[in-house]
């Protein structure tokens, strides 16, 4: 990865851009696989263990691929498998380029990737761009001195700006951290560093193989002052993001947004951000009349060349 020239790119929040030599990208499976797949959402802790130490891995997901497939499984969505702080169901990461030891090893991703890929089925990783654990070790850089030259990666001051409960005491600084968890640090990505940090381990995981992502808090990226909820530049990003994707065969993006209507607002113009987007709350819009729950109608147009 490498940086654009910064007066080409003064304008523009996104300072970083890709070597296409850097890239591998091949796919196994068929083109548009995702448009027809079934997606199956795994969560690797309790799904099926291998090895009899009371808690699920790699290999016993591997050892279940038959049976996805029989079910007309047609994508599994991997709940967080990085190494992380084991805080908040594995959303806490201290390290974006490897996976928890009990889960297994990269050989086993790989063995994963390949299996799947023999059967047709995609895999999808669930990522956190907008933040890092607190224990990363990116973070403790950031925080041993002023002067560290991570400083400006995350969100830190000595007086809060304005109140609110994502401000969250750091006593190392005397001072504030911006995170959205008790046990998460947010990002900056005004900083160019930041930019390449989580293009790096984007690129890396695409290139071992993995069909694509679920981006988690896709709404919470970029802050504007008091207003942290999809921000312009929040979209520039995914944008970029995609554009990384489309050098890549077959490759999928869905993200977590918020809002009810905003999922389509993330899926640009159809071609230049997310292919789907993860929006809490539309399944009980589309249950409630099976089970009789008491909903609000939706009234607000919708776009229809965006669903269809």
């Amino acid at each position: 990865i490498k940086l654009e020239d910064s007066k080409q790119n003064a304008n523009k929040l996104i300072k970083v851009t890709i070597d296409p030599g850097a890239i591998q990208p091949e796919s196994a499976l068929p083109e548009d696989w995702y448009r027809k797949a079934v997606m199956y959402h795994v969560y690797v802790r309790t799904f099926k263990d291998s090895n009899n130490d009371g808690h699920g891995d790699i290999r016993g997901l591997i050892n279940k691929l038959d049976y996805l497939k029989d079910l007309g499984i047609g994508g599994i969505m991997l709940l967080p498998i990085m190494e992380s702080w084991d805080r908040e169901h594995g959303y806490s990461i201290v390290d974006f380029r490897d996976i928890e030891d009990e889960y297994g090893s990269l050989e086993d991703i790989d063995e994963l990737l390949h299996e799947a890929h023999r059967r047709g089925i995609g895999v999808l990783m669930d990522i956190t761009p907008n933040c890092t654990s607190a224990a990363h070790w990116l973070y403790q850089a950031a925080i041993q001195n002023e002067d560290s030259p991570f400083r400006n990666y995350y969100r830190l001051v000595k007086e809060k700006p304005f109140e609110h409960k994502f401000w969250r005491p750091e006593e190392r600084i005397d001072g504030f951290r911006w995170g959205k968890g008790p046990n998460n640090v947010d990002l900056n990505f005004r900083n160019e560093g930041v930019q390449q940090f989580v293009l790096d381990y984007i690129i890396f995981w695409l290139n071992r193989g993995v069909d694509g992502f679920r981006f988690d808090s896709a709404f919470a990226l970029v802050e504007n002052g008091k207003n942290w909820i999809s921000q312009p530049e929040t979209h520039e990003i995914f944008r970029f993001f995609r554009s990384c994707l489309d050098l890549y065969e077959n490759r999928f993006a869905t993200g977590e947004v918020k809002g009810l209507y905003e999922g389509l607002n993330y899926l640009g113009d159809g071609t230049n951000e997310f292919h789907s987007a993860w929006t809490f709350g539309l399944q009980e819009k589309i249950l409630g009349p099976i089970s009789n729950l008491s909903l609000i109608h939706i009234s607000e147009p919708t776009r229809q060349e965006a669903i269809s």
